[in-house]
């Protein structure tokens, strides 16, 4: 019994060691106000995160619309190795990608559970979480790069992903050990710059991606209104066949107008600005810290702005065909 009562004492002890360590990290800042700012962070990352896939899955499909509408107005022919070829991510590289901003998101949402000052159970339980992510992101990321994306002039994700693993890695290892505030602090500042090049790389394939997108579309704009005016110049005219292609341009149009709302790029950066603003609470001088919080809270209100707006719940080009 007395054995018992030691140990008890000594779990009870470390827990509120840890509890002190972890109030230390922001000083004295309002917890409220960081607890609602993570919860808008949250709940905006995991609508990014939605968004970020469709657009990527979208590469694919305007690629193999291109393709067909190019081989149909050339009177070529139309198969699947061509359609397979023409795909700009495989299935792996688009969930790596989606790998990639979900361990984001989970390591920002461990270091706000920190910056919040919520209990020391809950730091463990949401870096545990996020350490989860990470092995998900890093077993995938082995196998998919083995094989690069086509098409887009595609930054080297092989070395963003590895840095900011190993980066992410280092941290959440001393937050599960208990380790104190100041190696939690040092480490996270150590540690932050290595984790930019995965969000600039995800910003730069997006923006190439987007790019690509709308020169496709423009191509398929320009080849409905060439086979318009060739088969109005037809004799005879085929009525049906005019009011296939004028339908045809009808949803081009529409496309052409939704498809900068499924541009993610600007998302992404405002992601990585409110991350940088949670680490710049974390590692403030005391004096700055309610500085740093406002700066959070209207960073996370820009970021759930951008993600949210009503033309991002838009049908997308590519699922409107």
């Amino acid at each position: 019994m007395k054995n018992s009562i030691t140990v008890s004492h000594r779990v009870t002890r470390l827990a509120l060691v840890a509890t002190i360590a972890f109030l230390c990290l922001t000083g004295c800042v309002s917890d409220d106000d960081v607890d609602k700012a993570t919860t808008t962070f949250v709940q905006a990352s995991t609508t990014l995160t939605g968004a970020y896939q469709t657009f990527l899955l979208n590469a694919n499909s305007f690629a193999e619309d291109h393709y067909i509408d190019k081989q149909t107005h050339n009177a070529a022919p139309i198969d699947s190795v061509g359609m397979q070829q023409s795909a700009k991510l495989t299935d792996a590289e688009i969930k790596l990608r989606t790998d990639a901003i979900k361990a984001l998101t989970d390591y920002t949402t461990a270091l706000a559970t920190l910056a919040s000052n919520k209990p020391a159970a809950q730091n463990q339980t949401d870096a545990a979480s996020a350490s989860t992510c990470l092995k998900t992101l890093t077993t995938d990321a082995t196998s998919s790069f083995d094989t690069p994306a086509k098409g887009a002039k595609k930054p080297d994700f092989s070395g963003p992903v590895s840095i900011a693993a190993t980066a992410i890695g280092d941290v959440l290892k001393l937050i599960q050990s208990h380790a104190s505030a100041s190696e939690i602090r040092q480490s996270i500042k150590d540690n932050d710059p290595k984790i930019a090049p995965l969000y600039q790389a995800m910003e730069k394939e997006s923006a190439d991606f987007y790019s690509l997108q709308q020169n496709d579309l423009g191509e398929t704009g320009n080849t409905l209104l060439s086979d318009y005016e060739t088969a109005r110049n037809a004799k005879p005219v085929d009525p049906a066949e005019l009011l296939q292609l004028s339908d045809r341009i009808k949803q081009y149009e529409k496309d052409a107008a939704a498809l900068p709302s499924t541009d993610p790029t600007k998302a992404i950066i405002e992601f990585e600005r409110s991350h940088a603003a949670l680490v710049k609470v974390i590692t403030a001088p005391a004096n700055d810290k309610q500085s740093a919080v406002a700066e959070l809270i209207a960073q996370v209100k820009s970021f759930a702005a951008e993600v949210q707006a009503p033309s991002k719940d838009s049908t997308s080009p590519a699922q409107s065909k």
